[in-house]
């Protein structure tokens, strides 16, 4: 497992990759994974890999930390959307790429349909290949940083159209995904699917 140092989730939202919400009115809070065993309302807990074409489901509890964070390798030039939803909260996302470079969504209203927040990211072209981190929070939770405020149940997945390369590198699909060739196809292309 990779050893995890400080993340800081502090620069401006790079608009022109950014989803067409609004600029990230929580651009300036600071959260620190300094050790992946704590977990404190100031320090969010570690989740793993978000995974592609699926949902993890979460939970915030009172108390214990509202703010999560996910891994997501990619590589450079790969476009992601990143899809957190609640019934219970104002969702809110963050992508930050390894070299700190960052991009957020926060759900305003509640979608006629179902009821849920939806934080919607699309983010394209990747600027750069490596480990990228993923921070799920709520509104409340930001607003108040480092208290907690939020709690409840929350789903987040992410999804990508990536072309692949039957025999090709091992690392050009996401880690949740595997490259499924398409029998029709004799130049060995197939898609990253689950």
């Amino acid at each position: 497992m990779l050893r995890w140092s400080a993340l800081l989730l502090a620069t401006a939202v790079a608009a022109s990759a950014c989803s067409a919400g609004p600029a990230d009115p929580f651009a300036d809070v600071i959260v620190e994974v300094a050790d992946p065993k704590e977990d404190s309302p100031g320090r969010p807990t570690v989740m793993g890999a978000l995974p592609f074409d699926d949902f993890a489901a979460g939970s915030f509890s009172p108390v214990l930390s509202g703010f999560h964070v996910y891994r997501l390798r990619a590589q450079a030039g790969w476009s992601v959307r990143i899809t957190m939803r609640s019934q219970d909260f104002k969702t809110y996302v963050r992508l930050v790429s390894p070299s700190g470079e960052t991009w957020s969504d926060i759900a305003e209203v509640r979608d006629v349909e179902n009821g849920a927040y939806y934080a919607i990211l699309d983010v394209f072209d990747l600027p750069e290949e490596g480990e990228y981190r993923v921070l799920a929070s709520s509104a409340a939770n930001m607003s108040f940083f480092p208290v907690a405020k939020s709690w409840g149940d929350y789903e987040i997945g992410a999804e990508t159209d990536i072309e692949c390369r039957l025999g090709g590198p091992a690392s050009q699909c996401p880690e949740t995904l595997s490259c499924i060739h398409d029998p029709h196809d004799r130049d060995g292309f197939g898609t990253c699917l689950r």
